[in-house]
């Protein structure tokens, strides 16, 4: 059986939970061009939105369309955990969830 952890897991919404156990569903919002002059295109943010959590991801392109960063997350409001300032470890993610499918729904059985 899982321990819950004192460090504010406890409160942390379930639509974050699943984006830090799962990983982010990120889908397309936008391109943008990038310029270091009036007219010299150097090249392009492709703007990605997380479906369950609102998270924006840029990924940096030059004109070739090679990656060229690392690319930026930026998380909304309280996907952060406030005391570290970092999202909640996957592991600490994943107890989370199953504590609170122990105690919190109807368990279903399945055969092992």
């Amino acid at each position: 059986m899982p321990t819950r952890h004192q460090d504010g897991v406890s409160s942390y919404p379930s639509k974050f939970l699943r984006c830090r156990k799962n990983g982010h569903a990120w889908d397309d919002l936008d391109w943008h061009e990038v310029f270091d002059g009036p007219r010299n295109l150097v090249g392009y943010d492709e703007i990605l939105v997380c479906l369950r959590c609102a998270s924006t991801k840029t990924i940096e392109y030059d004109t070739d369309l090679y990656r060229i960063a690392k690319p930026k997350i930026t998380y909304v409001d309280g996907y952060l955990i406030a005391k570290d300032g970092e999202p909640l470890s996957r592991l600490k993610a994943r107890q989370e969830s199953l504590f609170r499918k122990q105690y919190h729904s109807t368990p279903t059985a399945r055969k092992a």
